[in-house]
């Protein structure tokens, strides 16, 4: 697909670790939220969208009703026993509607199975999907939490409901196994509370104080939150601790935006008031690159891999009336190979991480040996009142085990 004119105040990659791939042109008015699929789908809205990103050409969509309102969050299903996928989204006017794939491949059908105005006709506010229970889970700007269970057509069947008092949720994901279900997380708007539901009934467990929208890696045990006064924020699932902030810089009045974990959560995407993305290292919080779009606001990011090429994608937020592109970056390839391991190739950063992983699960069961042997002369330390040094050195042991395991990306 040929590259369209480029936006007012566009220069591109700073550091060159990007090359601009395509600019999909169609959408009129702001666009504030996007999401992609592991095979080369898109979808962006307000007004719903479809792209195909192989092709870079847009995918035909079935006819909506114009009183549904904009589109405030989507998001990609997949059920484990289906090979179709299905896009669920919700409306400034609490539309709720699912579209199932009715044929695949480059120029992929869909049709309509499921739309319903959810109690109060509230902004939908956040969308989430956990593919192991085949559940789904909204929001709402009336502080309400839905669940639902999808079925083999796509469409939906309500599991529970529930509302929570003075918490207007912003984003919602669901978090780590709790018994039968996992564990459900609401982001607050305006309190800065993340809630985390159980996920049987929707009972709040527990309550911490954060807030933001946010991206969540169960798998890594971490979750950034969008916090428009500094930038990014990584936290870790378990405790809520704060591991990190990745600064974002700001010139005009805050509005929310996407954050995206991209490249197997190596890398976390923040867009910004004034035209840039920024593409931080997840660990070290170095910023990798600087993606300039233009001068306006950059409210909608997501990544995906296209035949193992990392791909970012990022949305201009014109203001209504006015056209608002789809910028298309591919990472390059070179820059991504010398960044794991200089001056090696693929296949012998795989062998070391190997070799690696062998050496620090080696380390790991001395250690556990060592601090079982330091437990059975413990008593004796402290009767003669001497310090414990073998303690301190195992836990130095054990943090230098999990930083290096970290760092390799085995954790």
């Amino acid at each position: 697909m040929a590259i369209q004119s480029t936006p007012a105040g566009f220069s591109g990659s700073q550091n060159k670790a990007y090359s601009l791939f395509s600019i999909m042109t169609g959408h009129i008015g702001p666009i504030i939220c996007l999401c992609a699929t592991d095979d080369g789908k898109l979808a962006s809205g307000d007004g719903v969208r479809m792209w195909n990103l192989r092709k870079m050409t847009e995918l035909d969509r079935p006819s909506g009703a114009g009183q549904r309102g904009a589109t405030t969050a989507l998001s990609w299903i997949r059920r484990e026993d289906e090979p179709d996928d299905g896009l669920v989204y919700g409306t400034a006017n609490g539309f709720l509607v699912c579209w199932k794939e009715t044929t695949s491949g480059e120029n992929s059908l869909f049709e309509e199975t499921y739309c319903v105005q959810i109690a109060k006709a509230v902004e939908v506010t956040g969308i989430a999907f956990e593919a192991g229970s085949n559940r789904i889970a909204i929001c709402n700007r009336n502080s309400g939490v839905q669940v639902f269970l999808t079925d083999s057509r796509m469409e939906l069947h309500h599991i529970f409901s529930i509302a929570i008092s003075n918490h207007i949720p912003k984003a919602i994901a669901f978090g780590q196994m709790n018994g039968e279900h996992k564990d459900i997380l609401t982001f607050g708007l305006y309190d800065g509370n993340i809630h985390m539901l159980r996920g049987r009934d929707g009972k709040v467990q527990q309550t911490r104080n954060t807030g933001g929208n946010a991206a969540v890696n169960a798998r890594r045990g971490v979750f950034c939150i969008d916090d428009p006064l500094q930038g990014a924020a990584l936290y870790r699932l378990d405790s809520g601790a704060r591991i990190r902030t990745y600064p974002v810089g700001m010139e005009k009045p805050p509005r929310p935006r996407q954050v995206t974990f991209a490249e197997d959560c190596s890398v976390i995407l923040s867009g910004s008031d004034h035209g840039v993305v920024y593409v931080f290292d997840r660990r070290s919080g170095e910023v990798l690159d600087k993606l300039k779009v233009g001068d306006d606001r950059i409210q909608a990011t997501t990544a995906t891999d296209i035949d193992e090429t990392p791909f970012v994608l990022t949305a201009i937020a014109k203001g209504k009336g006015e056209a608002s592109d789809i910028i298309v970056w591919q990472k390059n390839t070179d820059n991504r190979v010398q960044r794991k391991v200089k001056g090696h190739f693929p296949e012998t950063w795989d062998s070391l991480k190997i070799v690696v992983s062998v050496c620090l699960c080696v380390a790991s069961v001395v250690l556990i040996v060592h601090n079982l042997e330091v437990r059975v002369h413990f008593p004796d330390q402290f009767f003669v009142d001497q310090p414990a040094p073998y303690i301190l050195h195992g836990q130095i042991n054990a943090d230098i085990v999990e930083k290096a395991m970290d760092y390799l990306g085995l954790i």
